[in-house]
């Protein structure tokens, strides 16, 4: 198993299809991710969310609680999703949450 970077990225819009001005996406790592020379803790990252653009730039493969907060850091949507490795492309907040459910 190979260790990668890869890149999540918006846009993230609201069920009238605007885009969320202002706003957070974070992404905690349930468990260690190690390929013998990397070893990735749980920890969380953060990205702000501007005119419904962000990127988060996470260890893969490995699972991540994501959460979406509003600019009042109210919430917004929250989920759990598998982060592959492969391919090492960005990979969309929305595909990561059509493969949670």
């Amino acid at each position: 198993m190979a260790l990668v970077y890869r890149n999540v990225v918006g846009p993230i819009k609201d069920a009238q299809g605007n885009l969320m001005t202002t706003g957070k996406v974070t992404a905690m790592l349930k468990s260690p991710v190690a390929d013998g020379t990397t070893f990735v803790y749980t920890q969380t990252v953060e990205a702000v969310v501007a005119n419904g653009v962000f990127t988060l730039s996470l260890g893969a493969p490995g699972t991540y609680d994501f959460t979406i907060t509003d600019a009042f850091n109210a919430p917004f949507d929250k989920f759990t999703a598998a982060l592959p490795s492969s391919p090492t492309s960005d990979i969309t907040l929305a595909e990561l949450f059509a493969s949670a459910l």
